[in-house]
């Protein structure tokens, strides 16, 4: 495979031992996003004015926290408190003026400051940022499933998906690939995903029987960690370390 800039973590994902290679990608794109936060980012000023409108995820808050770069994220917290006392005290009355008349109930408009607070409680600098690069990740699989028949193999020979990235693959490839393409595609990670899928129901319902007393002597099988399998494929977990 000729492989390019943009082709290669693509084809390292798909290439390694993994459960799900589109949850390998965003897992690293997420470690990078909170590695570059914590780095001499949050000293850029075009980045802090970025921040200061949006803010960060539960998620991200806490593993920021964890990278034990208070000084760092003080930082970033600082500016962004200023820019919500900023707009929570110049524009508090547009709350109170909306009941009287242009926001009254059944209005689709908002309060200036309403929609300021729903863009922070629904966006994350980090995530915005991953979820942009995973588009074009995304893009670059379907480029590849086009291009390049030895990544056709690569996806046959993978452990197929998460439901979430496998129902996505599905979905995404409808409008990026030809029909023969998208047929392809369907007839590659359907039965494979069939079959991973029926394999797993097997062990969990062994789990569950497992735990009855009349095969309590009975051997576990492939059933031991079958919960925590399910939880992955279902959830896009890692359950290894739990």
């Amino acid at each position: 495979m000729k492989e390019k800039l943009y082709t290669i973590p693509v084809t390292e994902a798909f290439q390694s031992d993994c459960s799900c290679p589109l949850c390998a990608i965003r897992d690293k794109l997420d470690k990078d996003g909170v590695d570059y936060m914590m780095g001499p980012s949050y000293m850029e000023g075009d980045i802090r004015m970025e921040t200061n409108k949006v803010g960060f995820c539960r998620e991200h808050y806490d593993k920021m926290y964890h990278m034990q770069n208070r000084l760092g994220l003080a930082l970033m917290i600082d500016t962004h408190l200023q820019e919500i006392v900023k707009h929570l005290e110049k524009d508090k009355d547009t709350l109170k003026e909306g009941k009287k008349g242009l926001f009254s109930r059944g209005s689709k408009e908002k309060p200036e400051l309403l929609s300021f607070l729903n863009n922070i409680s629904e966006n994350c600098y980090i995530c915005n940022k991953i979820n942009a690069s995973f588009e074009r990740y995304l893009d670059t699989v379907f480029f590849l499933w086009r291009k390049e028949p030895s990544f056709r193999e690569l996806v046959k020979n993978s452990k197929g998906f998460c439901f979430e990235h496998f129902a996505l693959l599905l979905d995404k490839g409808k409008d990026a690939l030809s029909k023969e393409n998208y047929d392809s595609l369907v007839d590659t990670i359907v039965p494979k995903q069939i079959e991973i899928m029926r394999e797993l129901e097997k062990d969990v319902n062994w789990f569950v029987e497992k735990n009855k007393y009349e095969h309590r002597n009975d051997p576990w099988n492939n059933a031991r960690d079958s919960v925590e399998r399910a939880v992955g494929l279902l959830a896009g977990l890692d359950m290894k370390d739990e």
